[in-house]
């Protein structure tokens, strides 16, 4: 409630509030355009990446007139809160629950566009700030996941060389970014100081949010959304970890990694002659960390899926002993192994060669790679969830451009059914024109001259799709294939 009554004041500051933006540029909008990748997927706008990236000057120049009057207004565009929603089947086979499907959000292309600018003056303005914690790793410029990756692993590695155990807890969030609460989203930013010209313009962003789902050839009615970032958008993943930017402050002196909404806790114990007393402080705070997490989740509504989250104990020792950890009276499971960010974590890392023969003989701590099944050193497997990574978005682009050249092949074969279907009419009429015995002068020539016209089109696109086939008997007779009555500058004239 008080969240609540914070934001309706709020909103009524916004509404008199005449602060702006710093207005953008035909130069600014020329680099993000080519930044953005050639693909030709296209939104619900059935425009594509490929297309923007050949627009004339011209254009770019009414686009930014464009922008600078909604950022003026600190107004987001009403047609483009619009997302068309195609949902894919989590399972390898059968038909899914709905929980069991992988909704994907298609958003206009020029509104990513714009959001790309406006992102650009929030991050300037939370990175000037240093509202971001430096434990936070994704969706930030020059920082990467091995980063992170490398900080656990040499965090617990120093602990496991002092024979000391370390309390992993792995938290899952419950579709993070479709559960943030927009009340909440405002009223944090407007605590961490956010201009009110931007705070504006994300009111607007997240307002009046509209969506479709399409399954099958099958649409639904358009619904509206009332919590959630827009998927696809890239203003919303550094909201949310700007949103949640506070989160590291319920650790207290505990050590947190976090990259994006995947977040991780280390806890490790003060130094003991015994084993027992290490053990119970890690009971002891670990369940008090997970109440603090549980009670942030709550206040600001971001719930935690509880029955995913995991804790791990890292020590050296062959032996690993139970631990009872709870979070709002909840046992949390203990695992011996989990992956995380991409690696799967074990208690001891294996000891030996590395398997990639550029590593040579030495000896190293070794870890299982899920891409080829081998046991290799850290370093080479940073660099095989790289590649992974790298193949898996070249499939994605390649299975779309398959997917617009499908649809550019649809509209091919309706022109060559157009044109076959009026050729069709075009011999019924020279039948009843022969049929006919008073038939006059004009129309014998004008069905002649049609039907020659239908005859030398084809030809020509006989000749251009044989030639599209190199080695064929068509292709090597080409050459002869030509007719002096055919004319480059031959038409059809077409009547409907």
């Amino acid at each position: 409630m008080e969240i609540e009554e914070e934001h309706r004041k709020l909103i009524n500051e916004l509404s008199i509030s005449e602060e702006t933006v710093e207005l953008t540029s035909a130069f600014e909008i020329t680099k993000f355009i080519k930044k953005l990748k050639p693909k030709k997927s296209s939104g619900f706008d059935q425009i594509s990446n490929f297309m923007i990236k050949l627009l004339p000057p011209g254009y770019i120049t009414c686009l930014t007139i464009c922008f600078n009057v909604w950022i003026k207004e600190g107004r987001y565009p009403e047609q483009w809160k619009l997302a068309k929603i195609v949902t894919l089947n989590k399972l390898k086979a059968g038909v899914p629950r709905c929980d069991q499907t992988r909704p994907i959000s298609l958003l206009a292309t020029h509104s990513k566009l714009f959001e790309k600018i406006i992102l650009e003056k929030v991050r300037y303005w939370a990175e000037m700030n240093q509202l971001i914690p430096s434990e936070q790793s994704g969706f930030r410029p020059q920082c990467l996941l091995p980063t992170r990756v490398l900080s656990i692993y040499q965090e617990v590695d120093n602990n496991m060389a002092a024979n000391i155990p370390t309390l992993a807890i792995y938290v899952d969030y419950q579709k993070a970014y479709d559960k943030v609460w927009h009340a909440a989203l405002i009223v944090k930013l407007n605590r961490l100081g956010m201009p009110h010209g931007l705070l504006k313009f994300c009111v607007s962003w997240l307002n009046d949010r509209q969506a479709y789902v399409v399954l099958a050839e099958q649409s639904s009615n358009r619904f509206r959304i009332f919590s959630g970032l827009p998927q696809g958008s890239s203003l919303s993943p550094y909201l949310f970890i700007v949103f949640h930017s506070d989160l590291t402050t319920v650790f207290g002196a505990h050590s947190a990694h976090l990259f994006a909404d995947d977040l991780n806790v280390l806890i490790r114990p003060p130094i003991s002659k015994n084993f027992a007393p290490m053990i119970e402080y890690l009971e002891k705070e670990g369940t008090k960390v997970c109440n603090q997490i549980a009670e942030y989740s709550r206040k600001w509504k971001q719930p935690i899926n509880v029955s995913k989250t995991v804790t791990q104990i890292f020590f050296s020792q062959v032996t690993i002993p139970q631990i009872n950890i709870t979070m709002d009276g909840q046992k949390i499971e203990s695992v011996k192994s989990f992956k995380y960010l991409g690696f799967t974590w074990t208690k001891m890392p294996k000891k030996g060669p590395c398997t990639d023969t550029a590593c040579g003989s030495k000896i190293k701590e070794l870890y299982r790679c899920h891409c080829c099944s081998n046991f290799i050193c850290l370093t080479h497997l940073i660099e095989h969830v790289e590649v992974t990574k790298q193949d898996k978005q070249q499939i994605i682009n390649l299975r779309n451009e398959l997917k617009t050249a499908v649809a550019t092949m649809k509209e091919i074969i309706k022109e060559q059914l157009f044109l076959i279907k009026h050729e069709e009419e075009l011999i019924e009429q020279a039948k009843n024109l022969l049929d006919t015995p008073t038939s006059s002068i004009d129309k014998l020539q004008d069905t002649f001259e049609k039907i020659n016209q239908a005859i030398n089109l084809t030809a020509r696109l006989m000749v251009q799709f044989r030639l599209g086939f190199p080695g064929t008997d068509c292709n090597r007779r080409a050459g002869q294939c030509k007719n002096d009555s055919v004319k480059s500058d031959d038409k059809m004239d077409i009547v409907s």
